[in-house]
């Protein structure tokens, strides 16, 4: 259906159905974006971006026109790359960049901001590299038939360099550049969360020129499987961050969560993970720990440690 009355209908199941309070003011019902300070060390900002502002989502499905001599990619990208597409709203990319000013002017050396989807540039990986042409045989003949359309397209496009997931925020470049001016106007590198791709993350988030804008955590689900689990025995996450200047990890295996632990002069994030999720019985460990330094000039390089 329209996407539009999709979202109006989501949005009234939600509040009718969940304990929360009505929106307050001249704020709509999808403007949930809020902010939490915790006493001078940091600020969360946490951000709404599916409903507020969100420009409907490509698909390479529906968006990539396919020619006789193969898939139009200039018409992709122009659409891919039109100003108009946008997860935020100036709204609420107004309030994110007055909000970590204040913060930065009360002194706290810390803003983070809770996102939805990852947004880090991730370009999807050559298939027919990672692993011989009879293993990649072997394998589409072991995927559900949905899920071996969806490799084959994958196999087709990534070898053109085209995002990995169009439903994050590769698929809003330009919204993505707003809001790291925003970052730079209001004078931080924020420590960006990020979720949904059921997969952990550690990147060091540039914008189109090549300047540092912020570092991103994003964290694998409970139990739901990632893109890479649909491939058992493709090294995805390895592919995916070395074909990838801004990702510095990537695990698309594990399943767990971060535990993230600010001081006033460091930022530590822990991988965490458990050995199983199909029984009750588990063991948790840590799978990597990534810290960076808060320093006079912004922030210092992610470290493994």
């Amino acid at each position: 259906g329209d996407f539009s009355a999709r979202k109006a209908a989501a949005l009234k199941a939600y509040f009718e159905w969940m304990p929360i309070r009505d929106p307050e003011g001249s704020l709509t019902e999808d403007a949930i974006y809020r902010s939490f300070d915790f006493g001078d060390l940091a600020s969360l900002l946490m951000v709404e971006t599916r409903l507020t502002a969100r420009t409907e989502p490509l698909t390479y499905i529906t968006d990539m026109p396919m020619t006789a001599a193969g898939p139009d990619l200039a018409t992709f990208e122009a659409k891919r790359n039109d100003p108009a597409r946008d997860l935020l709203g100036d709204r609420q990319r107004d309030w994110i960049k007055s909000t970590l000013a204040a913060s930065k002017a009360a002194g706290r050396p810390w803003q983070v901001l809770g996102n939805q989807v990852v947004m880090a540039r991730v370009q999807g990986p050559d298939i027919s590299k990672l692993a011989s042409r009879l293993e990649i045989m072997a394998l589409m003949a072991r995927l559900k038939p949905e899920v071996r359309a969806q490799v084959q397209q994958a196999q087709q496009l990534f070898s053109l360099g085209v995002p990995f997931n169009l439903d994050s925020w590769d698929g809003y470049p330009a919204g993505r550049e707003r809001l790291y001016a925003a970052f730079a106007e209001a004078g931080v590198e924020p420590i960006v969360l990020a979720g949904d791709s059921h997969a952990f993350w550690v990147n060091d988030l540039k914008d189109a020129g090549g300047r540092r804008a912020a570092v991103e955590f994003g964290t694998s689900s409970i139990s739901s499987p990632s893109p890479g689990d649909h491939v058992p025995g493709v090294p995805l996450g390895a592919a995916l961050n070395a074909a990838n200047e801004e990702v510095v990890l990537c695990d698309q295996s594990a399943k767990g969560f971060i535990l993230l632990t600010l001081t006033p002069n460091e930022a530590r994030a822990e991988l965490r993970t458990v050995s199983t999720i199909t029984a009750k019985p588990y063991r948790e460990r840590t799978l990597k720990t990534f810290t960076v330094a808060r320093t006079a000039a912004g922030l210092g390089p992610l470290v493994e440690s």
